[in-house]
């Protein structure tokens, strides 16, 4: 067992060495506030909402308790994981040593050490494989290996149960705790949704309790290995009545008229076929293998891999009385996937490394059970001697090369950079990892290297309306005005539902002096959104091109949508107030007061519009509060002294002056109004 920690911490270490990567990690860790502190909402909101398409409130939790130890150093999150998947290897060891015991009356070896050798084969076949390092080495990914320690602990304590039917004690305990371990399981993702299946193959063989001449299928004997799966059952139900909702929820599922039966189906074929090669042959491996586009059902290896699947399954059927192992494994590992298929499509991925991290074990376990049955075969008859050595030499040049090609993909996971980089060397026509790497440098501000990344993506995907706005904009940004417009025009014929890509084209015709042309684009985006900063655009471009008019007619519509914002309130009291429309004004100002008692450029300007009215006294109460709201606000100093000047208060004002030359000894209108003062004097003494 030590031996299974011990590689398989070797071949994961670099991915210690790893940050978060721009994919999901903002959403679920690195931007998320809600893990940072174990609150009573926080822990609330974990339990009551869907996040990037799932529901995984114990994986919310785990996040949270990393945050508590680590802050957001990314090497307490990776440690968590690496832990996780040792401990889930661990018990996969226990696992695979406890499906071996079953068998040892039949095998005739003496001693445990073969069984366990084999266990630990099995062990570290599924542990240090480089399909395990998606899992693993993306934080986001702690719902698998958490969700799979679970898994296995309710397969196990289902599986030690049996062995005490006699002791309704301890029966009853290990059910318990398979049923609980089976909820945190679904809590941390839905993978737990195959345990129900899984334990009845498993009560076929190697149990025998189901299915055999003695017992049948729907017999007295049988009666309790049935109702003892009713509380998987209702959790696997309502785990999958939660996963379309969750789904929903992110937009993430495709519906049977834009994904249809023939696509899922040659995708699911494809999908079966592609871990066991990935399995065998684990190179070329890429966070993200896309649906193609077009998408052709009748490929040779969509077809190739559908007549594999049916030919694979009906020699295991043929065979299933020598060799049941086989067909119980298959059967398992075609569940167990089988959610991730693409018969209920979600997302753009065609197939995905993660997906294999619990539908391989069982392989892992059947290869370790055959090299048990050689070792029995060789302790009859020596000549099988020589072949058991062979192999297990074999298996420790195959897991040392599984060891480097796991731990060289684990360091490409260092950085979202390198990340997408190397996704993008191993598969050149990847879209989403050209579009990463535009993404990254466009944040870096190395627009050359981004706008180069945005090409190939437009090139290789015309649809990409992401990609095209973001190709506009960076245009946009270098003057190139006309070939933005082009792209935001493309952009917009694949999906015209953008508020976003409507206010760029708008800003884009302003450039060129088109301000007709630009409002009617912001026009358009308000009519998709009631959005702040789409009226705020609109009018500030009418004022810059002293279309004031037009501007208050804005900001009228904007308050009118809008009752409580702020800022159309103050912005339309300004306006309002050069119109020398004062008692509007006045309204908007006070709407902004009583909305945020504590604004001071709206006690200032209201202020102003008394004055400006004869309201002084009032209008020095104002202002009074603008610098209690503010006290480094200048004007609302020097407004009061003009005020107080008007009064004939002159040592009041003087000292109202006075405070806004030690904020702004630069004041001109301080300075002038206190030399004004001083010349007042000078003719009160004469």
């Amino acid at each position: 067992m030590a031996s299974i920690v011990l590689f398989t911490f070797v071949a994961l270490f670099p991915s210690l060495k790893n940050g978060f990567v721009n994919w999901d990690d903002p959403a679920m860790v690195t931007e998320n506030p809600r893990i940072r502190n174990i609150s009573r909402e926080n822990v609330k909101w974990m339990f009551t909402t869907f996040i990037n398409g799932h529901y995984l409130p114990m994986t919310l939790l785990s996040f949270s308790l990393d945050y508590v130890l680590w802050g957001l150093n990314p090497l307490g999150y990776h440690l968590t994981n690496l832990l996780i998947h040792i401990a889930n290897a661990v018990i996969l060891y226990c696992l695979a040593l406890f499906l071996f015991d079953l068998t040892r009356k039949n095998m005739r070896i003496k001693g445990r050490k073969p069984f366990m050798v084999c266990a630990g084969l099995s062990a570290l076949l599924f542990s240090v494989h480089p399909l395990r390092v998606e899992s693993v080495a993306w934080v986001t990914e702690r719902r698998d290996v958490l969700s799979a320690l679970f898994y296995l602990l309710s397969v196990l304590a289902y599986l030690k149960a049996q062995s005490y039917s006699a002791n309704p004690i301890k029966y009853k305990g290990l059910m318990a705790g398979a049923v609980l371990s089976l909820l945190i399981s679904l809590l941390s993702k839905a993978w737990g949704v195959s345990v129900p299946l899984i334990l009845l193959i498993l009560a076929i063989y190697p149990l025998r309790r189901l299915g055999t001449k003695e017992t049948g299928w729907f017999s007295r004997k049988t009666w309790k290995v049935w109702v003892e799966k009713v509380p998987f059952f209702i959790l696997a139900i309502g785990a999958m009545l939660i996963a379309p909702l969750a789904q929903k929820a992110a937009s993430a599922a495709f519906s049977f008229k834009e994904y249809g039966i023939p696509l899922r189906l040659a995708q699911a074929f494809y999908g079966i076929t592609f871990y066991l090669k990935k399995s065998l042959v684990p190179v070329k491996l890429v966070p993200m293998y896309e649906i193609p586009q077009p998408f052709n059902p009748l490929e040779f290896r969509f077809i190739s891999s559908a007549v594999l699947v049916v030919i694979i399954t009906g020699l295991l059927i043929l065979f299933r009385r020598k060799w049941p192992s086989g067909l119980a494994v298959w059967t398992s590992y075609i569940i167990i996937v089988a959610p991730v298929l693409g018969l209920f499509q979600s997302g753009i991925q065609l197939v995905a490394d993660r997906y294999s991290y619990l539908a391989c074990m069982g392989w892992a376990v059947l290869l370790g059970g055959g090299i048990l049955s050689l070792w029995q075969k060789s302790r009859r008859q020596r000549i099988y001697r020589p072949v058991l050595s062979s192999i297990l030499l074999l298996m420790i040049l195959w897991l040392t090369v599984l060891g480097v090609l796991t731990w060289q993909q684990a360091g490409r996971w260092k950085n979202s950079l390198t990340l997408w980089k190397y996704t993008s060397t191993a598969d050149p026509e990847n879209i989403m990892a050209h579009y990463n790497i535009a993404c990254i440098f466009m944040e870096e501000n190395q627009d050359k290297e981004a706008i180069r990344y945005y090409r190939k993506v437009v090139r290789l995907f015309p649809a990409h309306v992401k990609a095209l706005n973001n190709l506009g904009t960076l245009l946009k940004d270098q003057g190139k005005y006309k070939e933005a417009i082009r792209y935001y025009k493309r952009a917009l014929r694949y999906n015209p539902n953008v508020p976003g890509i409507y206010t760029n084209l708008a800003q884009a015709y302003e450039k060129q002096g088109d301000i007709e042309a630009a409002a009617g684009y912001y026009k358009r985006a308000l009519s998709l959104t009631r959005d702040p900063l789409i009226y705020n655009g609109l009018g500030e471009m009418l004022l810059r091109h002293n279309e004031t008019e037009k501007a208050i007619e804005v900001y009228r519509e904007f308050v009118a949508a809008m009752p409580d914002n702020v800022q159309a309130h103050h912005t339309l009291g300004i306006l309002l107030a050069r119109q020398g429309k004062l008692v509007e004004a006045a309204f908007h100002h006070r709407k902004v007061l009583k909305i945020q008692p504590g604004h001071a450029e709206a006690n200032n300007n209201l202020a102003n519009v008394l004055a400006r009215q004869g309201k002084i006294g009032e209008a020095v109460q104002y202002y009074r509060r603008a610098i209690k709201a503010d006290p480094n606000f200048t004007n609302a100093y020097v407004n009061l002294g003009v005020v107080l000047l008007w009064q004939g208060e002159i040592e009041e004002a003087g000292k109202w002056f006075n405070k806004a030359l030690e904020i702004d000894p630069e004041n001109r209108t301080a300075r002038e109004n206190l030399n004004r003062i001083g010349n007042l004097k000078k003719r009160e003494k004469h």
